[in-house]
């Protein structure tokens, strides 16, 4: 299998740098390129297309989003390998499996918490269901917590992390 790129998709979670690292260390071992995604939900409850108040003055709430999670993947270290970033609108799954073909990547790598049981039956998982409908090999890497860590998921990391998204909830409620 001749490997030039990986798709890593990053949810900013806590686990994301020991991803990116791996991801960068197998791509630097293959000369492959790994391009950075990072997929943005709308918020909970709020529109996509709500006007909201920032910085920088008024924009909608995606847009807002979007604007940070290029930010924080710009800030992403690859090292010396080849990278690119991309922002996407929608759901996780069905946007990994769509930037995947049109990036043309060879493969996936991206994060997982391994959760059973109700756990799983309630939460669901991204990685599983990527792995069942991608067309290409998909890498996952088992996420470890740092002792203490209160998530269940990394979806908890990312929302409690983002400033931006409790100001958007706010907005939202008047």
């Amino acid at each position: 299998m001749n490997v030039r790129t990986i798709l890593v998709p990053l949810d900013f979670s806590d686990c994301s740098p020991a991803l990116v690292s791996d991801a960068v260390s197998l791509a630097g071992s293959l000369g492959a390129e790994i391009v950075l995604l990072n997929v943005i939900e709308a918020p909970s409850g709020v529109p996509a297309g709500a006007v909201i108040r920032t910085e920088d003055g008024p924009t909608t709430a995606y847009m807002a989003l979007e604007h940070e999670a290029a930010t924080r993947l710009d800030a992403v270290d690859t090292g010396d390998v080849a990278s690119r970033r991309l922002t996407w609108r929608g759901k996780p799954v069905e946007s990994i499996l769509a930037a995947s073909a049109q990036v043309s990547a060879d493969m996936v790598i991206m994060g997982t918490h391994g959760r059973r049981g109700v756990a799983h039956l309630v939460l669901g998982s991204v990685a599983e269901r990527v792995v069942r409908e991608s067309m290409i090999p998909v890498l996952t890497v088992r996420a470890i917590h740092r002792r203490g860590c209160e998530a269940n998921s990394c979806n908890w990391c990312q929302v409690k992390g983002s400033a931006l998204r409790d100001q958007i909830g706010v907005e939202a409620d008047g």
